[in-house]
């Protein structure tokens, strides 16, 4: 099975774009190879359910997939840097679309 984040952001998804450029270009060794992550786009109704689930309201959201499984113990420290690029409260982080992170 594939590892994977699913990022719901609450920010408008030009903004949050640019926040993931940013974070991959400061954060270049810790995404580089290890992880792939995908374009920014909006949320579609299904995605919006999903993050209502957890009372968070999505405009836009991305994935980041485990691509180097030897790297999967440093999953935390990727959660940890997308909290911290996007700001506490602007993120809802689900582990393979499911588990609250």
């Amino acid at each position: 099975m594939a590892i994977h984040l699913s990022c719901f952001v609450p920010k408008p998804r030009e903004v949050a774009k640019h926040i993931v450029a940013q974070l991959l270009s400061r954060h270049a060794g810790l995404f580089e190879y290890r992880f792939l992550i995908s374009e920014v786009y909006d949320t579609n109704e299904i995605e919006n359910e999903t993050a209502g689930e957890y009372g968070f309201a999505a405009r836009c959201i991305f994935s980041i997939r485990l691509n180097d499984k030897s790297c999967a113990d440093i999953l935390p420290a990727v959660e940890d840097v997308v909290k911290f690029a996007l700001g506490p409260g602007n993120v809802l982080i689900l582990f393979n679309s499911e588990i609250l992170r």
